[in-house]
């Protein structure tokens, strides 16, 4: 049970991930002109391919959090603590773990 709570939990996440990818996509053009975070990201990757991304995952996000709260938490957690963050120093390229 444990197992399946904690595989929603890291699906949802992900899609958290993306929905805030989108947040920044508002304007088609203005996102166009800002640096990506990172080689390979983009601010507008689900622009076409799911302009509906962030309201889904706010939908979905609300119906767990109306069952369980503790889920927050835990989502929380999953990124800033886990396995999510990697930051990079400087020009080089190499994940900083801690």
């Amino acid at each position: 049970m444990a197992s399946s709570s904690f595989t929603k939990l890291l699906f949802i996440s992900s899609l958290l991930v993306a929905s805030h990818l989108c947040v920044f996509a508002d304007v088609e053009g203005a996102a166009e002109k800002t640096v990506p975070i990172a080689k390979g990201l983009s601010w507008q990757f689900y622009a076409k391919s799911c302009p509906d991304a962030e309201s889904i995952i706010r939908k979905e996000l609300k119906k767990i959090f109306k069952e369980d709260i503790a889920q927050a938490a835990g989502l929380l957690r999953v990124h800033f603590h886990d396995c999510f963050v990697q930051m990079v120093t400087g020009q080089e390229s190499r994940p900083i773990s801690g």
